[in-house]
């Protein structure tokens, strides 16, 4: 719906300081593992430190880190998964261990109140039978 003035006229032109709406580039990249870890019953809090300071003394990097009660998951570059999961049982928790991901990115601007955006990129994925493991956004 577009704006209309007092006299019920549509505005048709963008204001000079608008930006463009909308996706300006979609990219796919990496070849990732996605990792989910269930801390085990032994663990005494702070589990998410140890596992961030030995995968950081291993060299191994963490995107999309997402935590949860008793567990967090993460992607690593595929070459990556074994010694993240041999770490990871290591201190005794569990480690499952997805192949073959690849993170996509799709850059948008000025998006905030277009409702919609999300449901209609999984909807896409989806219909290509695309698994999404995780979804994750930045202002």
């Amino acid at each position: 719906m577009r704006p209309h003035d007092d006299r019920g006229r549509t505005a048709t032109r963008r204001a000079p300081f608008e930006n463009p709406r909308g996706v300006s580039a979609i990219r796919r990249s990496g070849q990732y593992a996605y990792v989910i870890v269930r801390f085990g019953g032994s663990a005494s809090g702070g589990e998410e430190v140890r596992v961030f300071a030995h995968l950081a003394d291993a060299g191994i990097s963490l995107n999309l880190l997402k935590l949860f009660p008793g567990g967090m998951a993460f992607v690593v570059e595929e070459g990556d998964s074994s010694e993240t999961a041999e770490i990871i049982r290591r201190l005794e928790h569990e480690a499952s261990v997805v192949p073959s991901v690849a993170m996509v990115c799709i850059e948008a601007a000025n998006m905030r109140g277009m409702h919609g955006v999300m449901n209609r990129i999984a909807a896409a994925l989806l219909a290509e039978r695309i698994e999404i493991y995780q979804v994750g956004d930045a202002p």
